[in-house]
């Protein structure tokens, strides 16, 4: 509900005035929304691949107004267990790439990634937005250590 209204109120602000302002964004921030979330996921450490034209063909170079973003990708690595990042994941996904008004969330393939995956029926997810969401791009050895704490159930606060 707080997305779609802040949605709607950068939809209607003239873009030079206004800006962007999002809550810092952690692991231990995406771990407690998707811990709290109706759907499942899976958190994996890997690789997302796909196909950069997709968003450029779809976006454009200057597109004050872009649309959310669903394009296929390609996601291998480890997902999370009790034993750490030792279960094979080897999945087509659906990248969402969601915008707040002229900003959106950002996607780079074949860099590592530390991805929360909403496990679907047909398809599993990933959505990132302009304020995080649930992909992080070249994760450090810190932010590994703090999921898999959250996992095992220790103190998951997100920093400030």
């Amino acid at each position: 509900m707080r997305v779609a209204l802040l949605a709607a109120l950068l939809a209607f602000a003239p873009v030079p005035v206004t800006a962007l302002s999002c809550t810092p964004h952690s692991v231990q921030a995406a771990f407690a929304q998707a811990d709290e979330a109706k759907e499942s996921y899976a958190i994996v450490q890997g690789q997302l691949d796909f196909d950069l034209s997709q968003v450029v063909d779809k976006w454009g170079k200057n597109n004050p107004n872009p649309e959310t973003l669903v394009i296929e990708a390609q996601l291998t690595g480890h997902s999370l267990s009790a034993r750490g990042f030792v279960r094979p994941y080897a999945k087509s996904v659906e990248l969402v790439l969601e915008c707040f008004g002229p900003w959106c969330g950002q996607a780079t393939p074949r860099k590592p990634v530390l991805a929360f995956v909403e496990l679907g029926a047909e398809r599993d997810v990933i959505r990132t937005n302009p304020c995080g969401g649930y992909l992080f791009e070249q994760p450090s050895q810190k932010m590994l250590r703090a999921v898999k704490g959250c996992f095992a159930g220790k103190v998951c606060t997100p920093p400030r």
